[in-house]
């Protein structure tokens, strides 16, 4: 089972994503703050991680998306965010961030874009 880390401030969005996720197969483990993210990077590494851009701990969705890439470029690293997805596609190529995803989304073109992801076949998407 593909394991994804899934960091957001907003512990009830954290809550519905990882439902979805989990019914769909994958194992997810929710981080609520970018500081119990990079704790648990430090013990496993995941399939994919998805981040929220803001978050109210001191380190920012694009901070954690260059903290994963320089630990490994091939983890694949989701950005979502409430921000204009003009605004979202400048921020997101910033920290080379795999998909930038506006809040909200359509569930099944975020899965859709995981799977792809986590098997390297960006034509799923």
């Amino acid at each position: 089972m593909k394991t994804i880390f899934a960091i957001d401030d907003e512990s009830g969005f954290l809550i519905i994503l990882k439902t979805y996720l989990e019914n769909n197969g994958f194992k997810v483990e929710p981080f609520l703050s970018s500081i119990d993210f990079l704790n648990g990077l430090k013990d496993k590494r995941p399939d994919l991680v998805i981040s929220d851009l803001y978050l109210e701990s001191p380190t920012s969705g694009l901070d954690l998306c260059e903290k994963v890439k320089s630990i490994d470029k091939t983890i694949p690293f989701v950005l979502l965010s409430a921000m204009d997805s003009k605004f979202l596609d400048l921020e997101g190529r910033k920290c080379t961030a795999d998909l930038v995803f506006r809040k909200p989304y359509e569930n099944k073109k975020l899965l859709l874009a995981i799977k792809g992801l986590i098997n390297g076949d960006r034509e799923a998407f």
